[in-house]
């Protein structure tokens, strides 16, 4: 899987920039990542969202939380338009232990976490509200406008903070997760370069500087899912990406993806998706 590190140039004094996106209608699927915090509101379009080994579909009005470590990308071969919201992690951090806190939506999530809040959900009406409210003092750039942001964005972040928590969607121990998440990152990083290729539990373990058992059990703990399953997601997503954005034939995409037969392919794919590679081909508009 190729990605990139995009670098957004944040100014130290403002601490976070307000910008409207368009999505990616290349052909070429390159994920990237930042080096700051995320947050999309979709104005208007259609399409697909990719966080990591995850797949969302974009509807008006989806709101997206990505921290600096996720690979993402909007691909949309129709008009897309989104409200993007970029944050230095700095913007929180004081000094006070609690305010990490408002960073753990971001960080500390479990396998109940997602990164998209919908309009069905609890909350959504006060995350919107408040999207809305910074969208239009950045517009407006009335005076003090830099000053109601960053007390609108601290304010998103409370709200998100205990709508995670009611949801059971974030644990306790901000620092500890980190700590974990620092010791398997590396080998994280391996996975998404080299997931094509035929990677044993063994090797990524050793890769890890741990045995085997210990690895998995240290695996799920962090990430929420196993290696194997983890590894399986990304293989599938990608295949996902290849049948949306090219004309190869399945049985291509199946030995790109890392798939050692055509076989194990269309069955790990259906019990995935409901559907099989071909079905699902079909089923997708003309690109």
């Amino acid at each position: 899987m190729r990605f990139v590190k995009e670098d957004i140039i944040i100014s130290p004094q403002l601490q976070f920039d307000i910008f409207i996106g368009n999505g990616d209608n290349s052909d070429l699927f390159i994920m990237h990542f930042h080096n700051c915090l995320e947050i999309n509101y979709i104005i208007d379009g259609t399409r697909t969202n990719f966080i990591e080994y995850k797949q969302f579909e974009l509807s008006q009005g989806d709101i997206y939380v990505i921290n600096n470590l996720e690979r993402h990308k909007a691909l949309s071969k129709n008009a897309l338009k989104m409200l993007v919201i970029v944050i230095s992690p700095s913007l929180v951090l004081g000094g006070n232990p609690n305010d990490y806190e408002f960073l753990e939506p971001f960080f500390h999530r479990n396998i109940n976490f997602s990164n998209c809040i919908k309009k069905d959900e609890d909350d959504y009406l006060k995350f919107e509200g408040i999207i809305l409210e910074i969208w239009s003092e950045w517009e407006m750039k009335e005076v003090g406008f830099r000053l109601v942001i960053k007390s609108l964005l601290l304010k998103l972040f409370a709200i998100m903070f205990r709508h995670c928590k009611f949801n059971q969607s974030i644990d306790d121990g901000f620092s500890e997760f980190q700590k974990s998440y620092d010791r398997i990152k590396s080998t994280l990083d391996y996975v998404h370069d080299n997931f094509h290729k035929e990677l044993s539990l063994e090797y990524l373990a050793k890769k890890a500087c741990m045995n085997r058992t210990y690895f998995c059990t240290f695996f799920k703990k962090v990430m929420g899912i196993g290696v194997t399953q983890y590894l399986q997601s990304i293989r599938l997503e990608y295949s996902i990406r290849l049948i949306k954005s090219t004309d190869h034939q399945i049985m291509s995409i199946c030995f790109l993806c890392g798939f050692n037969s055509i076989s194990n392919f269309n069955r790990v794919f259906k019990n995935y998706f409901g559907v099989s590679p071909t079905e699902y081909k079909n089923q997708e508009p003309n690109k």
